[in-house]
């Protein structure tokens, strides 16, 4: 071997030697004290309610409605997510996903060819999450009169920015396991300032509703959890039974017990599935919450015809649906129902999977046009975490009809 070859080969060895030096060195001056679990943005600067707040008007069409010609209460959410997700998009400054709505009453009858106006603005932020209010107007064909219909709180989350890259010396540290890996980003949205007193009422009110959330949550979670188990168990009862020949179809039921006899869960358990297309999603290719509220409103309706199946049905109200997940193009949504509560004309049908909630349905008088008033069937509840959740339907029940008379009393 020549002198010069072996002179290069020393100065390479010397060169990388150096180079290992110089990154350690590095490593040992970058390298934090602790490992940051997220990376928070920095907070903007607070803004006013009216910076983001969004009014718009929408003509009901008869696609939006029933073979009765009323709104479907899906329809209604589907206008409201886009009315509070617009808000939520311009206080974040950019994109936002809708992660739970409070409980929604629907006190006007929503017919086609009516006009709903919308109006949506932010109550309070909190770090990355905040809630949006969408009040509901109505105007009749035949008049320029609006009509309270409805309010809802949705809470959106901001998505968080994407990563900057990183340089090629910081790229080659965590290669070399000299750095952590880098943290998670997490969005910070604008903090809101109240400035009139019914914003400061909202931004309060707003408070409270979530330390509301946060506590049932806690608290329902193990609940819920076990009739999740108990639902699937009867479902694989139900299918063994149908498949057995003895579902109460086929098992000599008179009409009129079919009629005014008791039905059991199990008989009144459907399920339905859906495929994610991308008409169903938003621009970041994930389901809509509104899409999905309207598929858990159709399949609680078919849940319902159980109790009455000689009338339609109408939504009347929904508490609490929170958004587990999110769901893409191409994936397949199951939706479960049942009757957990029959109360003279409004069972509450339970919805799992990628969402929860209950909905409260009111049987309409095919005639008349107005709520019926008994001419439901009882639902037998078997023993268990289900005669549990069918035992706080009363208690939904007497918090809907107050949250009622409230809105009746300030709005209507």
């Amino acid at each position: 071997m020549s002198t010069t070859s072996t002179r290069t080969q020393a100065q390479a060895l010397g060169a990388t030697a150096a180079l290992a030096l110089t990154l350690a060195s590095l490593a040992r001056m970058r390298r934090p004290t602790h490992t940051p679990t997220a990376t928070a943005a920095v907070a903007p600067e607070s803004r006013r309610v009216q910076d983001s707040s969004v009014s718009y008007a929408a003509k009901i069409s008869p696609e939006h409605c029933d073979e009765h010609g009323r709104v479907y209460g899906g329809e209604l959410l589907k206008f409201i997510d886009v009315a509070a997700g617009v808000v939520a998009a311009k206080h974040a400054g950019g994109p936002c996903l809708t992660i739970s709505v409070d409980r929604v009453i629907f006190l006007q009858e929503i017919k086609v060819g009516d006009v709903v106006h919308l109006s949506s603005a932010v109550n309070r932020a909190w770090g990355s999450s905040m809630e949006i209010g969408v009040r509901v107007m109505r105007e009749t064909s035949d008049s320029s009169r609006t009509q309270y219909c409805c309010h809802a709180y949705l809470t959106f989350v901001a998505k968080p920015p994407l990563p900057s890259s990183p340089s090629i010396t910081t790229s080659l540290l965590r290669s070399l396991s000299l750095l952590p890996p880098p943290p998670k980003p997490r969005a910070q949205v604008p903090q809101l300032t109240p400035h009139t007193t019914l914003e400061s009422k909202r931004f309060l009110l707003a408070g409270r509703r979530r330390a509301h959330r946060i506590q049932g949550r806690s608290t329902s979670e193990s609940l819920l959890s076990a009739f999740r188990v108990q639902l699937l168990e009867l479902e694989r009862l139900h299918l063994l039974l149908q498949s057995e020949g003895t579902t109460e179809e086929e098992g000599g039921i008179s009409k009129e017990q079919m009629i005014a006899g008791p039905v059991d869960l199990i008989d009144t358990m459907v399920m339905s599935l859906w495929i994610v297309r991308p008409q169903h999603c938003n621009s970041k290719q994930i389901l809509f919450g509104g899409t999905l509220m309207r598929w858990i409103e159709e399949i609680s309706s078919v849940a319902a015809r159980r109790v009455a199946a000689h009338c339609p049905w109408s939504s009347a109200a929904i508490d609490s649906l929170s958004f587990r997940s999110a769901v893409l193009p191409g994936e397949v949504v199951y939706i479960r129902a049942c009757v957990i509560k029959e109360d003279r004309n409004s069972p509450s049908p339970k919805m799992r999977l990628v969402s929860e909630a209950f909905f409260s349905l009111v049987a309409v008088d095919p005639v008349s046009g107005r709520p019926m008033r008994g001419g439901l069937r009882p639902v037998r509840i078997p023993e268990g975490a289900a005669q549990t959740v069918a035992a706080g339907a009363d208690k939904r029940r007497e918090e809907r009809l107050q949250d009622k008379r409230i809105l009746q009393r300030v709005y209507a």
